[in-house]
């Protein structure tokens, strides 16, 4: 069995597989943008609010988006900005940047991205390599917990790396530790020294591009990130070790001819999966502050809250026997809901709004003042 370090098995894994399958992705796995538009629509919202009024009416309004899936987060935004305020939407040219020529070109094909000829844009690139642009709105979602990282884990005074293994069919991704003398940033020894046992994330190709993004923001711009992950280290603190550990790696939908996983380095097209790692958003604020950025994070729950003026609750399940759903309801979508939520297997309780499900999945803004 060969074990790669995070890093490389996360390059291996990921460029092979968003590069062949294209919108195929969805077959292995459901995203909130995909199943739910409010995150977009809030976007939009907030995008409209902040630019009308603002003169420069002539000025082009540069929009970046990271890692576009089949375009469905895209779409969702320009529809509603387009329905909001059409003058600011004739002054927008949109961007769809990622690493897959396939998925770039489907998505540019799309019946939806016919409706807004003239305002998309395509543009092939590494989200963890350089790139120079001027902009005044950078967007991703999920995207930073598929670039490169290091997983690293303090015991008995000792710094060591997490290695990774494809798994076998059924099982976990594969581990073990091996001791590392690479440098790291003192702010993130100090997550470690905090968190001794648990296995902590240094996203450096989040870093990498978040850094790009910031550089490439108009005074006044900003970078929105949506992804799952922990917003201060303190919830590693409060876990024991081995549930944190658990649930830092997933694998989706490699399996080989034999019933297994492939090797992580033999990955092709055909046979390999995508790996996702947490998002250590405590990382990401540091560096965002670092730059002079003013930055909040927050549960998308409460952004939606913030947005939209009324209590959002996060979901996870399958619908309907159709394929798993997962998104966000208010109080009126738990009640048109409530059969399949019931059969999904949440309580009277949830239901009812007396109780909730952890929203691990986060927003970031970080603002150029």
């Amino acid at each position: 069995m060969e074990f790669l370090p995070s890093d490389e098995a996360l390059r291996l894994a990921n460029s092979s597989y968003y590069r062949q399958k294209g919108r195929r992705i969805y077959k292995d796995f459901s995203t909130v943008v995909k199943c739910c538009p409010l995150v977009a629509q809030a976007d939009a919202l907030d995008f409209v609010q902040r630019r009308q009024g603002r003169g420069g009416e002539r000025q082009k309004l540069e929009i970046y988006e990271f890692g576009t899936g089949d375009g469905t987060f895209a779409f969702d935004f320009l529809d509603d900005v387009k329905k909001q305020n059409k003058g600011i939407y004739s002054r927008m040219d949109y961007t769809l940047c990622d690493i897959s020529a396939k998925l770039l070109r489907e998505t540019m094909e799309s019946e939806r991205a016919r409706r807004h000829l003239g305002r998309l844009h395509k543009l092939e690139t590494d989200a963890a390599g350089e790139f120079s642009f001027s902009a005044d709105y950078v967007r991703s979602n999920e995207l930073y917990d598929d670039l490169p990282a290091k997983l690293l884990v303090l015991k008995k005074g000792r710094v060591y790396e997490v290695f990774l293994a494809a798994a076998e069919a059924g099982e976990e991704v594969r581990k073990k530790m091996c001791e590392t003398g690479g440098e790291f940033p003192q702010a993130f020894i100090k997550m470690l020294l905090r968190c001794e046992g648990r296995e902590l994330v240094y996203n450096f190709g989040a870093l990498a591009h978040l850094r790009n993004a910031m550089r490439a923001l108009k005074k006044g711009g900003w970078v929105d990130i949506y992804d799952y992950g922990y917003a201060d280290v303190s919830e590693a603190e409060e876990t024991p070790p081995e549930i944190w550990n658990a649930g830092t790696v997933r694998e989706y939908g490699a399996h080989s001819a034999q019933g297994g996983m492939a090797p992580l380095s033999q990955r092709s097209g055909k046979e390999g999966g995508q790996l996702t790692v947490d998002v250590n958003f405590a990382l990401l604020r540091e560096e965002a502050e670092k730059c002079g950025c003013k930055v909040t994070v927050e549960p998308v729950s409460g952004r939606l809250e913030e947005i939209f003026g009324r209590k959002f609750t996060y979901v996870d399940f399958v619908a309907g026997g159709k394929g798993r759903w997962v998104g966000y309801v208010d109080a009126e979508g738990l009640k048109a809901r409530r059969a399949e939520l019931k059969k999904a297997g949440y309580s009277e309780e949830f239901l009812r709004g007396e109780a909730e499900e952890e929203d691990c999945y986060l927003h970031m803004r970080a603002e150029k003042i």
